[in-house]
């Protein structure tokens, strides 16, 4: 059985205490160095660790950097040593901590870690955070943050949680057959299997058709209008 903070500890000296690794897609990766994607999906169990972060986790810790002017740092494999670029905004939505960098190209390791993401020889991200408040399930031995002090957002090598990827619009273009649609939904639009099946199958001009006698659930259309925001 795990134990509670069984989450990624960090190594010794550092400031923060845990760290949890993302899956990263690094396909939106501009010429620049500039980038956009989620840090943290919320309510989604990182099974090596039987952790999760409840929606608002990192609420308070982003109030406190805004209100000081300053991010959490981006850092090349918990190193913090190797600053390699800086964030420039994050937030959270429905779906989590969504966060919008870029990489200093100047710096050596920046430069290598652009062209390692681009060659899809890394694709993990990690955030570094001291734990505030979890609450603890014994039942199903899963430990999930209510609030987390966020340090740094780092670039790594291995990732543990598949549900974080960069933004990438360009996805669209593979979509031929419903079933593209629908694992579009899923793995870019953060639907779950019933929400992406009932929209994938329906469209949305179906799902326009049906929004005043209710025959789609609205939840759904909620979660449409959201999309189409995103991909405006």
């Amino acid at each position: 059985m795990r134990v509670p903070y069984l989450s990624t500890r960090s190594g010794a000296g550092k400031p923060w205490t845990r760290e949890c690794n993302l899956r990263f897609d690094c396909r939106s990766i501009a010429d620049d160095g500039t980038f956009e994607g989620y840090a943290s999906v919320f309510g989604v169990l990182e099974t090596s660790y039987g952790t999760q972060f409840a929606p608002g986790a990192f609420s308070a810790s982003l109030a406190a950097s805004k209100s000081a002017g300053t991010m959490p740092k981006m850092l090349w494999q918990h190193d913090w040593t190797q600053p390699i670029g800086v964030y420039t905004e994050m937030s959270e939505d429905k779906r989590g901590l969504l966060v919008q960098g870029q990489l200093i190209l100047s710096v050596p390791q920046a430069k290598a870690a652009y062209d390692l993401l681009r060659a899809k020889a890394i694709d993990g991200l990690s955030v570094g955070f001291i734990i505030n408040s979890y609450e603890y399930d014994a039942n199903d031995d899963v430990m999930t943050i209510t609030e987390a002090d966020l340090w740094e957002v780092s670039i790594v090598t291995f990732a543990a949680n598949p549900e974080a990827r960069v933004g990438n619009v360009r996805n669209a273009e593979n979509i031929r057959t419903e079933r593209d649609f629908e694992r579009f939904l899923r793995e870019e639009g953060g639907f779950s299997n019933n929400r992406a099946k009932a929209i994938a199958s329906r469209g949305f001009r179906a799902a326009d058709a049906h929004r005043d006698d209710g025959a789609l659930d609205s939840g759904i259309l909620e979660d449409l209008e959201a999309l189409r925001q995103t991909f405006s």
